[in-house]
């Protein structure tokens, strides 16, 4: 599959997923997020991979969640589908 903001490579048994937004700061936004499900569901239907690695590209990295969720969150504590929900609107 081709991603507009995903670079995917394989090495072996590791999937290393890019986020390619440079011009963004790889900022998150709803197309990533959906690239993003897509790729890590590619990749958990191959049983040949047992590791993904989750980056940025032009050494930018994905910035920090700020959902509003996640600012009000008593514990401080995101979880995936907290961060992936958010995007969903």
């Amino acid at each position: 599959m081709s991603y507009e903001t995903l670079l995917i490579e394989t090495h072996g048994a590791v999937t290393l997923i890019r986020l390619n937004r440079p011009q963004a700061l790889n900022a998150l936004n709803s197309l990533v997020l959906a690239e993003l499900i897509a790729a890590l569901g590619a990749y958990d239907a191959d049983d040949s991979q047992r590791c993904a690695v989750l980056t940025g590209s032009e050494r930018r990295s994905p910035p920090a969640p700020t959902s509003r969720r996640c600012r009000r969150s008593a514990s401080r504590r995101c979880t995936r589908t907290t961060i992936l929900s958010a995007g969903r609107r």
